[in-house]
């Protein structure tokens, strides 16, 4: 069998956003808010034979999400301070941020972002579009990009060029 004359294609299979949960007898989403087999939809939790007496397993299970939580805002800080420390801060914090949580000094932060960086990344924010990462047409109000700009140019100065020969060289 002669592999280059076999084409394969990689199919995109849908998967469900719904699915049947067993404990509730209903239909609930996949992943997110209120999804299949929830730890909160559980309405008894076995007890181990490590368990304490008297304490609320509900309780302890609500008390570990927290943690893992807190946990996951800590590793964030200290992986933006390692950021700072590089100097490759997201420009989202750089420009929203005057003094900054994560180091907490003055020193290596502008005291207002300049007015270029805020036009810079308000003309990216407003042409951007999220769902697709590309780039949309022109707002009405702004100006001519420096392509547009050349190419305008351009055929100007064609046009000039062949209406230059009728005109007369005075020269003294």
């Amino acid at each position: 069998m002669d592999l280059r004359n076999v084409t394969y294609r990689v199919t995109k299979r849908k998967k469900n956003k719904r699915q049947w949960d067993e404990q509730t007898q209903t239909w609930k989403r996949t992943y997110g808010y209120d999804c299949v087999n929830d730890d909160k939809d559980i309405p008894i939790i076995e007890a181990k034979a490590t368990d304490e007496p008297g304490v609320d397993p509900f309780a302890q299970r609500r008390e570990e999400e927290k943690k893992g939580i807190e946990k996951q805002e800590k590793h964030r800080l200290e992986n933006l301070k390692k950021a700072a420390k590089v100097g490759v801060l997201p420009s989202h914090i750089q420009l929203a941020a005057i003094a900054l949580p994560i180091t907490r000094t003055k020193a290596d932060v502008p005291k207002k972002p300049r007015k270029k960086d805020l036009e810079d990344v308000g003309g990216m924010a407003s042409s951007a579009i999220a769902t697709s990462g590309k780039f949309d047409q022109k707002l009405p109000g702004r100006g001519m990009g420096n392509q547009e700009k050349q190419q305008n140019d351009k055929i100007l100065n064609a046009l000039l060029a062949k209406s230059s020969e009728d005109e007369m060289d005075v020269a003294m």
